[in-house]
């Protein structure tokens, strides 16, 4: 089949990074794949091996450009796929698969939404819109707020986000990185993988981790930049035990130093890829009660409530205090990311796609039930 991606995200987002490891997967398994971006996106530069096409500057143009690939896939007689990825996509390709529906209409393409936060959607359009045939989720939590709100279950399909394949190598040594960052080997390493972003519960961790009872705990901070911090770290008297990596495209290479991965976030995260990398690295994991979260972390990790400073304290101290736990809980977290490898991930795609195209091959606009469904 014809796989075409649509992203309107500019930036290197988990959200996009996960696309484009959609993309290649099936491509590996034999389907011709088009990644449509929009013009000043940054990913095509990072995954060279895709076929990108960048979007013109003038909007009106879009659907023009992606109906010239539909058209191209008609013609060989291949099922066509559109897959939108992140919310303006959604919405963009829920107009157009109306009108690509409506008889009359020369092309042939099947429409997949997708939702991968569990932010409150304000416009009905892309889940209501019976040019959209399915709707892929991240995380059952995320399905179960889009069918509440939409009553769109019938829709909704669960596929979660994959861990790339070699992301969990680190590409330098943990005595290296060690050096690097000054920690001694009788550190006890709490640590993240973040952004700035207030939702993100950063502000929570900290206080969190300046109620530890140790004098060899350090809270390692990968994608915060100091200067945004040190005031707050200073006034929870624990500047000296914080250290800050602002950027890194390894994370392997941090995380591999971890006792204990924490993730914070407070809203809108469904499953957060960090948390992942984390289990495949062999870190235990504690997350807030999140999205996808809970599920992920079901029967190896700790999850405690959002914004909830004593509990989240009272389970890293329990790692802290207790090593064999830690161990545990990583070797547990570790088999269990298993799961969530890149093939497995692309064979469901595949079979949700491969579904869309049997049950609606013959059908050109909607009929009554379908709408009543």
């Amino acid at each position: 089949m014809k796989v075409i991606i649509f992203s309107t995200a500019g930036n290197l987002s988990g959200g996009v990074r996960q696309a484009a490891n959609l993309a290649k997967s099936l491509m590996r398994r034999g389907h011709e794949v088009v990644f449509f971006v929009v013009p000043t996106a940054d990913i095509p530069s990072v995954e060279p091996s895709i076929t990108w096409r960048r979007l013109p500057v003038d909007k009106n143009l879009w659907r023009h450009e992606v109906e010239n690939e539909i058209e191209l896939a008609n013609n060989k007689g291949m099922p066509c796929v559109v897959q939108a990825f992140h919310n303006k996509a959604n919405k963009y390709v829920a107009w157009w698969a109306m009108r690509w529906a409506l008889p009359g209409s020369k092309y042939r393409a099947h429409c997949v939404g997708y939702r991968g936060v569990t932010y409150r959607p304000r416009n009905p359009l892309p889940y209501w819109s019976f040019g959209i045939k399915k709707v892929v989720v991240n995380s059952a939590a995320c399905g179960r707020l889009l069918s509440r709100q939409y009553g769109i279950s019938s829709k909704i399909e669960l596929v979660y986000n994959s861990i790339p394949e070699g992301r969990n190598i680190p590409h330098r040594s943990a005595e290296e990185v060690r050096k690097e960052l000054g920690l001694s080997d009788g550190d006890t390493v709490f640590g993240t993988v973040t952004s700035r972003k207030a939702d993100k519960g950063n502000d929570v961790l900290l206080e969190s981790f300046a109620k530890l009872n140790s004098s060899q705990k350090k809270l390692l901070l990968v994608g915060l930049q100091k200067e945004h911090w040190i005031s707050l770290c200073r006034e929870l008297g624990i500047e000296d035990r914080v250290i800050f990596v602002s950027y890194a495209e390894h994370v392997a290479d941090y995380l591999q130093l971890m006792d204990c991965f924490v993730f914070a976030g407070r809203k809108g995260d469904s499953t957060p890829n960090a948390l992942l990398e984390a289990m495949s690295v062999g870190v235990a994991c504690v997350g807030t009660h999140i999205g996808g979260v809970p599920e992920v972390l079901s029967g190896c990790g700790k999850v405690v409530p959002i914004n909830g400073v004593k509990e989240m304290t009272e389970a890293m101290q329990e790692l802290h205090d207790n090593p064999l736990l830690r161990k545990a809980m990583a070797a547990t977290g570790l088999e269990k990311s298993k799961e969530f490898t890149e093939d497995n991930r692309a064979m469901r795609v595949e079979e949700i796609y491969s579904g869309v195209i049997e049950r609606y091959a013959m059908s050109r606009y909607p009929s009554v039930c379908m709408l009543d469904q």
